[in-house]
């Protein structure tokens, strides 16, 4: 249960708070708005269901105080993302008029700012995890049983919507995916491959009741 407390740290900062949330992948260029427009009414009536239900449970099983500790870590993480996109927006106005040197320290300065907010971030959630990891778990059950109806219905939808130019980049992004994995094939046998295959599976965990914690149905 360690390891995957800290992988789920770990992960925090790196999902987005909707379980929802759809970007264009790498190759598949944007989404259209009608793609957007399906996806989005899919969520509201498959997943927000379902994901609000195994919210509430996770809360309902919380004490008081790890319930009152969990709405301010949704604040605080809700008000770093909407400083995080001002910051972006500030930035891309920023590069019409200012010197790019004098803009690129003002970047790496934000961003170790970040990287310090995001490190006490994690560690501030470490002992709520820690507590609550077999009520997170127990709370994903019935969307982990969702999970692959719901990737193959959206993954229809955004197909349906792609135009060719966007089919055929997707078709080259898998051949390269796929030639680099086969690559790597063989390199992950034994016991060194088994303990990444372990990690990998851990991650994925994590991953997903980091976004149950922070869901939103927004």
């Amino acid at each position: 249960m360690k390891n995957i407390t800290v992988m789920f740290v770990a992960i925090c900062l790196m999902t987005s708070t909707a379980f929802a949330q759809h970007r264009g992948h790498k190759g598949h260029g944007k989404m259209s708005a009608e793609a957007k427009a399906e996806l989005k009414a899919y969520n509201q009536a498959n997943v927000n269901p379902v994901m609000q239900q195994a919210y509430d449970q996770l809360v309902a099983g919380l004490s008081a105080e790890d319930a009152a500790f969990l709405t301010q870590k949704r604040a605080e993480k809700e008000k770093m993302r909407a400083e995080s996109k001002d910051a972006r927006k500030t930035f891309k106005e920023a590069n019409k008029n200012t010197d790019k040197e004098v803009l690129k320290a003002k970047r790496e300065e934000q961003r170790k700012a970040d990287k310090t907010k995001k490190k006490a971030f994690k560690e501030s959630m470490k002992p709520f995890i820690e507590r609550n990891e077999a009520l997170i778990e127990k709370s994903m059950v019935a969307v982990n049983a969702k999970k692959e109806e719901w990737k193959a219905a959206k993954r229809q939808i955004k197909e349906k919507y792609m135009t060719e130019e966007q089919k055929a980049e997707r078709a080259k992004h898998k051949e390269a995916h796929d030639a680099k994995k086969g690559d790597k094939k063989g390199k992950g046998k034994g016991k060194k491959g088994a303990g990444k295959k372990g990690e990998r599976k851990g991650d994925k965990k994590a991953q997903g009741a980091t976004k149950l914690l922070f869901w939103s149905a927004k």
